[in-house]
């Protein structure tokens, strides 16, 4: 009984440390995996911005009364 203890404990041991390293790792692969969406998420703003102000800019220059009056 006390081999077999002593065997648990050094395997348990083992599997502790297998555990903590990979999900170390794992961790590292999903940091990286949200930094790229984080990027891509602000590209994604930076483009709808810029399309915005285009779409503001349109309408209030439709909306003046020189472009109403030629109407």
């Amino acid at each position: 009984m006390l081999e077999f203890n002593n065997k648990t404990l050094i395997l348990g041991r083992r599997v502790g440390t297998l555990l903590q390293r990979e999900l170390k790792e794992g961790g590292r692969a999903r940091m990286e995996e949200l930094k790229t969406q984080a990027a891509k998420h602000e590209e994604e703003k930076a483009v709808w911005e810029k399309e915005l102000d285009e779409w503001a800019s349109e309408r209030k220059r439709l909306g003046s009364w020189k472009v109403q009056c030629l109407d």
